[in-house]
């Protein structure tokens, strides 16, 4: 059994009373791993520790100490729970985690905040060197990350808890339909996918690019490999046959960008030629050939979340008084403000028309006539939203060299021209403030009125409908800016994932067993 993220406690208050009242705290987390071996170093927790008794837990982990810095108690802990000392440049901060979680009947409650750690050896530590503190832990072992993700994936609180196996069984159908999906969609987007995706597959096990070749997502639309990549393809009948020779093996073209038609209609038809060819059918073959239902296709397979269902349920049950609260004038607020019904999943698996960025919510139904009778629904992915918070955003004010507490506020910063608006004008009205040494932070005594008087403006105009004052409030504030362009200065000096890929160990898991 696995408990990541666990710790114990060295802060200034008493540990019972911390984890009993819930208070939030920080704390670091550790992970060693080995690179030539591709293992994690785990250690088990002792009997008699009073949260997660026995169980393997993260390399090593602790709570952040009244006036240290994470780094100074990730280097403690590694010291004093494995009697490792190493320095600094050891210690690669990956991100900050929020852990929000309850135990032992109520009794045991963890509310941290968690920066964690990467340490990098060559080979594995041999077992022999380390120096274990008897009254934290009681055995070290390394594992392979593969082993790791399946033995998580087997005991995936988020996921499958609660669901039978005549459930999982369901599960196991639903998924073999949807990866159907993919093949076709691979095939609708361009029509040599299925060849060189059959190519890259064969060599994806030759190296760790040609892995990534293989799981690579879409790029805007734009090929992310070239034609030394590309499928090799054997045509014996392109010349006069010769003695002893196969035939001419060539290797596929790469479009410059996806073909406008996809693989829907001929690479190179034109618009003129698609809009002559539309007036040579039928009204129904004109339905089939230009309507919304015979396009790409995707499929989303999640578990409910009713936990979380019911906590955004009451947003939606007070949106009126959220309503009468805004920060405008009364008369700009509607007086009858109906919540669409919002249902929160886990995602176990998406497939087919889903590559690239991934969604983090999505309204059914599609069709607008279904709508207009029925109305609509909203589908929340919470644990793809909380990938992208932790795994992206945290990582992007490391590199934008933000401190923590601006990094609510300061999500907002960049790229867009509206994103663009919004930092301006907190930072004209003080919310922000800008170092000398090229950092950030938040007046925590203006950052609430100064977003207040945005929203007043926005909603306002919003309200009005005033073209006008939008265009100048876009003028004014929606520029690049000396303190704005700081910012991405330091973002253009690294390289700060966009999104994410998602990975589907239960899948794996469940496809496995069945």
């Amino acid at each position: 059994q696995f408990q990541v993220g666990t710790t114990n406690t060295n802060c200034r208050h008493d540990k019972s009373a911390v984890h009993r009242d819930g208070d939030y705290h920080r704390a670091v987390h550790i992970w060693i791993f080995a690179e030539s071996t591709q293992q994690l170093l785990l250690q088990k927790r002792t009997d008699w520790k009073d949260s997660w008794p026995g169980l393997w837990d993260i390399s090593s982990a602790g709570h952040v100490s009244a006036g240290d810095t994470s780094l100074i108690t990730a280097r403690r802990e590694l010291q004093e729970e494995l009697g490792i000392t190493l320095p600094n440049d050891a210690f690669e901060l990956l991100y900050v985690y929020l852990q929000e979680s309850v135990t032992n009947d109520g009794k045991f409650i963890d509310n941290e905040l968690d920066d964690v750690y990467l340490v990098t050896t060559l080979d594995p530590i041999p077992l022999e060197a380390f120096t274990l503190q008897e009254s934290e832990v009681s055995a070290v072992k390394y594992i392979s990350i593969e082993d790791y993700k399946h033995l998580l994936a087997k005991g995936d609180p988020h996921h499958l808890t609660g669901i039978t196996e005549e459930d999982k069984e369901v599960l196991v159908l639903l998924i073999q339909a949807a990866r159907i999906m993919d093949d076709i969609f691979y095939q609708q987007v361009w029509n040599s996918n299925p060849s060189l995706r059959e190519w890259l597959n064969g060599r994806a096990q030759s190296s760790e690019l040609d892995m990534l070749k293989w799981k690579s997502c879409l790029d805007e639309n734009e090929a992310f490999l070239t034609t030394a990549d590309s499928a090799v393809k054997l045509l014996s009948e392109a010349t006069k046959p010769v003695a002893n020779w196969k035939g001419l093996e060539y290797k596929a073209a790469f479009p410059i960008l996806k073909p406008s038609g996809a693989n829907f209609y001929p690479p190179d038809m034109d618009k003129m030629e698609f809009e002559s060819w539309i007036e040579s059918l039928s009204e129904n073959e004109k339905q089939d050939a230009t309507g919304f239902f015979n396009a790409t296709f995707e499929a989303f397979i999640g578990i409910r979340d009713d936990k979380a269902t019911a906590q955004v349920k009451l947003f939606g049950d007070h949106l009126q008084l959220l309503e009468q609260n805004l920060p405008m004038d009364d008369i700009y607020k509607s007086p009858d403000v109906i919540a669409a019904p919002i249902r929160v999943i886990q995602l176990v698996y998406n497939s087919g028309d889903v590559k690239g960025p991934q969604t983090v919510a999505f309204n059914l139904p599609n069709d607008e006539r279904i709508v207009k009778d029925r109305g609509t629904s909203m589908v929340m992915l919470k644990n793809v939203s909380e990938a992208k918070s932790y795994k992206n955003f945290t990582r992007l004010l490391k590199k934008l060299k933000l401190t923590l507490l601006a990094f609510g506020p300061l999500i907002f910063l960049l790229l867009s021209k509206g994103q663009a608006l919004q930092f301006n004008w907190l930072f004209e009205k003080g919310a922000f403030v800008l170092h000398s040494d090229q950092t950030f932070s938040v007046d925590f005594d203006k950052i609430e009125g100064a977003v207040e008087s945005l929203s007043r403006e926005i909603l306002t105009i919003q309200a009005k409908g005033d073209k006008d004052a939008a265009q100048m409030l876009l003028e004014k504030y929606g520029k690049m800016t000396q303190p704005l362009n700081v910012a991405l200065e330091n973002l253009a000096k690294v390289q700060v994932p966009v999104d994410i890929t998602p990975d589907f160990p239960i899948v794996t898991d469940l496809l496995h067993k069945n």
